[in-house]
This record gives C-alpha cells, sequence and structure tokens, in this order.
C-alpha cells in the first residue's frame, strides 16, 4: 500500500489530486489542511471522505508539533505539496509568501526524517 500526505489537499489541485490517487485501492490518503478560504471539502467525493483510506487532519504546517503529531508513527511513501497562500496575499508581499511556505514545507521535511 503506498501512502501520501497531500497538504493542502482541500483546494481545487489538492482535491483533484487526490480524487485520481483514491481510485487505486492500495493508497492510503492523509490530508493536512488548514481550512483557508480556499478549502472545499465539499470537492472531496463523500465516498473517498468516508473510507478508511482517507484521514483530514485539520491544522497549519507551520504548526510544527501538529506536523509531527500528524506523522507520528506512519510511514509516508510520497508527500505532495498542494497547500499554498493566497495569491493576492503573495503578490502584496512575495518575500514574506516564500517564506511562509518554506516554513510549513520545512515542517513536514524534518517530521518525516
Amino acid at each position: 500500500m503506498t501512502s501520501y500526505l497531500i497538504t493542502g489537499g482541500l483546494g481545487s489541485l489538492g482535491s483533484a489530486l487526490i480524487t485520481q490517487l483514491y481510485k487505486n485501492n492500495n493508497n492510503r490518503i492523509t490530508v493536512l489542511d488548514n481550512l483557508s478560504a480556499h478549502s472545499d471539502l465539499s470537492l472531496i467525493p463523500q465516498h473517498v471522505r468516508d473510507s478508511e483510506r482517507f484521514t483530514l487532519v485539520i491544522g497549519d504546517t507551520k504548526n510544527e508539533q501538529l506536523v509531527l503529531h500528524t506523522l507520528k508513527g506512519k510511514s509516508v511513501d510520497i508527500i505532495i505539496d498542494c497547500a499554498s497562500r493566497a495569491s493576492n496575499a503573495i503578490g502584496q508581499s512575495p518575500v514574506a509568501g516564500a517564506r511562509n511556505a518554506m516554513q510549513g514545507l520545512t515542517h513536514v521535511l524534518d517530521a518525516v526524517r
């Protein structure tokens, strides 16, 4: 069984990816999403959300303790980072936006080391 961690999985890109990955019965999917204004749980089909192969964790990748707790004891084969801040916020402050995104990704990568 292949185990995926998808950050930002409730956005348009992440939810489309999850729907496709779920079609393979050998995939287990954990989603970490902060439920921002761009998150939409209804983009994930109900049968996927109800499956034992799907786990939703609500929170932000910038929360290092949450990331560690989410991954504790789990074997993750593939990490897909779909998390991002709203593009207008990044446009207003590109450096802060990049720093923000890298902080969350760094926590995820540190947790799976």
